[in-house]
């Protein structure tokens, strides 16, 4: 199953990330509509939606790597949730496709210093 959604991911990411910095459009499946607030409130419960959102961020990260060197040699699931917590509390009204784009643009920023 992980590997299903590995591949899936990977097929998304290799379609969206080179229009990532032109700001075009791009589409994912999965959580693009769920915002940072749902992530956060979420998070709090701990129920299964929390821990469907963090499989698939985790998944969207997994497959970013696959398309292109990220800086994640030191970067385990629990820092990609932690990241996330941080970055959807400081900006709840963003959407958790778009948090994922904004950790994969970092991590891609570290890999090529």
């Amino acid at each position: 199953m992980i590997k299903a959604i590995a591949q899936f991911t990977l097929l998304v990411v290799s379609l969206t990330l080179p229009s990532f910095g032109a700001q075009a459009q791009t589409m994912s499946y999965g959580q693009q509509d769920v915002s940072c607030d749902s992530w956060t409130q979420d998070r709090e419960l701990d129920g299964i939606r929390s821990h469907q959102y963090q499989a698939w961020v985790t998944g969207f990260i997994s497959g970013a790597e696959w398309t292109s060197p990220l800086a994640t040699a030191d970067t385990d699931a629990g820092a990609i949730v932690g990241w996330t917590d941080q970055y959807c509390a400081k900006n709840p009204l963003h959407d958790l496709h778009f948090a994922a784009t904004v950790l994969v643009s970092e991590l891609k920023g570290e890999a090529n210093k």
